[in-house]
């Protein structure tokens, strides 16, 4: 494993690779029961994005073995939480903005729930991102 870590740095700045974790996996979604009606609650809170935050940025700066310790990604986790959360906001289902404090769903409806489109166009700039740096490396070698 410290192999791959260690290639991955090479390629990767971690402290934005550690937002593109945070937006884009769902840990933060297991904390919610899987009941459909509280799905997209508390998890998906602007008041409770600080809190969320907190946990994941202290997990990933020891697995990324942060020297500057959490305060280094909590602002990329932060942020990564939030485009997450908007995300979810534009579909049709919607999201509450403004849990705990009311249980009104805001979304705008543009996307479906699950469109390949809009995750398309997110996973071509990752990957182009990726070969960006790649080819940097090359070039500047």
């Amino acid at each position: 494993m410290p192999n791959v870590r260690r290639g991955l740095r090479r390629y990767v700045d971690p402290r934005p690779f550690g937002g593109v974790v945070c937006a884009g996996n769902r840990a933060k979604e297991f904390a919610a029961p899987f009941d459909p009606a509280s799905h997209r609650g508390p998890t998906h809170s602007l008041l409770l994005l600080p809190p969320w935050a907190l946990p994941l940025s202290w997990v990933l700066a020891k697995i990324l073995r942060e020297p500057g310790g959490w305060r280094a990604l909590y602002g990329v986790c932060a942020l990564g939480i939030g485009a997450h959360i908007a995300g979810d906001w534009i579909t049709s289902f919607g999201t509450m903005l403004l849990a705990p404090l009311s249980d009104w769903r805001a979304g705008i409806g543009t996307t479906f729930i699950i469109d390949l489109w809009f995750s398309g166009i997110i996973l071509v700039g990752l990957i182009l991102s990726i070969t960006t740096v790649r080819l940097n490396e090359r070039l500047n070698c």
